[in-house]
């Protein structure tokens, strides 16, 4: 069964999507649905419209979650600065894998 992880955050490398969907996960990267110049906010209210989970590097989207008092979308933040496409990728198959 494949994975709804969701939506690439906005810092998140455009070369883990790739890999993530060869294991089958429904993923999309900000990038490719024109939202790479949205604010976070704007990503937020996709993901929850989408029912996606947002991937991401910065500690922003849940400071406003919390501002927001929402408890959706869900989101997996990656606090592994620098880390490489395919590295992020192979971590979240190794997380949360199939």
């Amino acid at each position: 069964m494949p994975h709804d992880p969701g939506s690439a955050g906005s810092r998140v490398a455009t070369g883990s999507v790739s890999p993530l969907r060869e294991a089958g996960w429904d993923v999309v990267h900000v990038g490719e649905i024109g939202m790479s110049r949205a604010s976070d906010a704007e990503i937020l209210d996709y993901a929850r419209r989408e029912h996606r989970v947002c991937i991401t590097l910065d500690a922003d989207f849940y400071a406003l979650l919390v501002l927001r008092f929402e408890a959706a979308p869900s989101m997996v933040r990656i606090r592994i600065e620098g880390l490489q496409a395919i590295a992020m990728a192979e971590l979240l198959l190794r997380i949360w894998p199939n």
